[in-house]
């Protein structure tokens, strides 16, 4: 039943996020990437967890750029078969690969992030809702990597497409923070 319902909404965000011209795209981007940097969760990580932007996704890049800059490690995800995913560190957007999903992703053999209780992880969505839930594309990737992440967890959304609630069962991870092109919304998980 959950299962149907996510694939359902899938369709509806997808759609609606197609619909959006990519000059709203562009300005709720900035935005996002404008509060995200100017953060405390941001200013005070050892190590950023980040994604390359797919899909018409909330670009990310200024975001990594501006990490770059300031010295704070920089990881993105490299995903396998088996529905696990991990992240390893980049020194720059340059020398990336094409891997599964056609997603831009680090070399394999580039150092594997093991874990920080100081470190940011941005989490991807079509839609989140104000307890942290979100609706992904459903491979469950990073439900089960944050099943074990012990750093700060953050949702970049558009406000229009923060629910009211969305279903989600035991095996979903929420965030503790959503940031919209609005402003920060601390979730009610916690």
């Amino acid at each position: 039943m959950i299962n149907e319902e996510k694939k359902a909404l899938r369709k509806i965000f997808i759609k609606k996020r197609q619909n959006l011209s990519s000059e709203e795209r562009k300005a709720k981007d900035e935005k996002i990437s404008e509060i995200i940097i100017n953060g405390y969760f941001f200013n005070s990580c050892d190590t950023l967890l980040a994604y390359y932007p797919i899909k018409n996704e909330i670009d990310m890049l200024p975001v990594i750029e501006a990490a770059l800059k300031s010295n704070i490690k920089v990881a993105l995800p490299i995903s396998y078969e088996n529905g696990i995913m991990e992240f390893r560190y980049i020194t720059s957007l340059e020398n990336l690969a094409t891997g599964r999903y056609n997603i831009p992703e680090p070399d394999k053999n580039s150092e594997l992030f093991t874990g920080s209780t100081s470190s940011l992880c941005i989490v991807p969505a079509l839609s989140y809702d104000p307890y942290g839930f979100r609706l992904g594309y459903g491979g469950g990737y990073y439900d089960r990597f944050l099943a074990s992440f012990k750093g700060k967890t953050v949702g970049a959304v558009y406000s229009d497409f923060v629910s009211h609630m969305l279903p989600h069962d035991q095996n979903d991870i929420p965030v503790s923070t959503l940031i919209t092109e609005g402003g920060v919304i601390n979730c009610r998980n916690e």
